[in-house]
């Protein structure tokens, strides 16, 4: 369930108010409610972001929030700040309402300097912040550096930003910031998971595994926004993650990344990594349809007829992806060194 009314604007001290006063209304039913708080997750939105509440719903079913719904339209020319409160209800064990709440500011033009400032007033106690990213810019973002500064973790999703060359030096450039307390992630990186779990196994036999010490070249097939270049995310951390790896530094000419438009957003087509370990062997990973979940993957060898291996991509739900990052209770070394090589390509 939703309640939706005005907050008086500016003043924080009657966003609270409201509050109260939702609760009372939802402890006055007949059903008991238990109110419950386990983060703060700042949410940060373009206007016209028709999703927002229904993902912050199903994010609060499996992580009880304080969510605030940070919208702003800096180019607008108007200037307001209002504010909305609203709960999240689902049955939890005993049938009982199990609640969180939303705090919804919306900023038009010169207002949206407050939002940060009225974030940090409406936090949840001494709770974890998670800054949700969900706008399409980012680097040259208003609100990115001053919400980023308020988190003990920043999401984003590099697949869904406008230009995601400078959005993963930007990341990497937040990721490397003593003045940060907190971690990045990038969902992006998270579905990716299901490629590097297949391009890794294929390593292990003993036959394969020597490759890895002489890497000669990689060329990565992928879907989603792309650079002037042609570099999208997803191929950019996929060839990160092999050169941060193996402590690899390509020349020029080594690394080749492709858009394939055919592609959704941070979809890998296909894989080939190239080795000269006495004979040119190259592995191949790739999707003979690229709107189906099957991969091939296979080793070619001079003298050697490869046998190729079908596998299935599981699905990657993004709203289990988002829970599964919140959970990070600390950095992730192997996705840090992944991104910073992914922003070195970028750059």
């Amino acid at each position: 369930m939703a309640a939706r009314g005005t907050a008086c604007g500016f003043e924080v001290a009657a966003i609270e108010r409201r509050i109260s006063e939702l609760w009372r209304m939802e402890g006055s039913r007949d059903n008991a409610v238990m109110r419950a708080c386990t983060l703060n997750l700042v949410v940060a939105c373009d206007p016209g972001d028709v999703g927002v509440s229904e993902a912050v719903a199903v994010f609060s079913e499996q992580r009880p929030c304080r969510a605030i719904v940070v919208i702003a339209d800096g180019a607008s020319g108007e200037s307001s700040l209002q504010a909305w409160v609203s709960a999240h209800c689902h049955l939890g064990a005993g049938r009982r309402q199990v609640c969180s709440e939303q705090i919804t500011l919306e900023a038009l033009g010169a207002s949206a300097e407050l939002l940060p400032e009225t974030v940090l007033q409406v936090l949840c106690g001494d709770l974890p912040v998670h800054t949700w990213w969900r706008r399409t810019e980012l680097e040259r973002d208003p609100l990115f550096r001053p919400l980023a500064g308020l988190s003990d973790r920043f999401l984003a999703d590099s697949s869904a930003l406008r230009d995601p060359g400078a959005s993963l030096s930007a990341l990497a450039s937040l990721a490397a910031d003593p003045l940060f307390r907190g971690h990045v992630s990038d969902l992006t990186w998270a579905r990716l998971e299901p490629w590097r779990n297949m391009i890794a196994a294929a390593f292990d036999p003993p036959s394969t595994r020597p490759l890895l010490d002489h890497p000669a070249a990689i060329a990565v097939r992928a879907g989603g926004p792309r650079a002037s270049s042609g570099l999208t995310a997803a191929a950019a951390y996929l060839a990160g993650w092999f050169a941060s790896r193996l402590s690899w530094r390509p020349g020029p000419g080594a690394i080749r990344l492709d858009h394939d438009p055919r592609l959704g957003r941070g979809e890998v087509g296909a894989v080939r990594f190239t080795a000269h370990a006495g004979r040119v062997a190259t592995l191949v990973a790739e999707r003979g349809d690229p709107t189906a979940d099957l991969v091939r993957v296979f080793v070619e060898m001079e003298g050697s007829c490869p046998l190729p291996r079908v596998l299935k991509l599981p699905g990657r739900d993004d709203r289990a992806l988002l829970c599964e990052e919140a959970d990070r209770s600390g950095g992730d070394p192997v996705f840090e060194s992944a991104l910073t090589s992914a922003a070195g390509l970028a750059a």
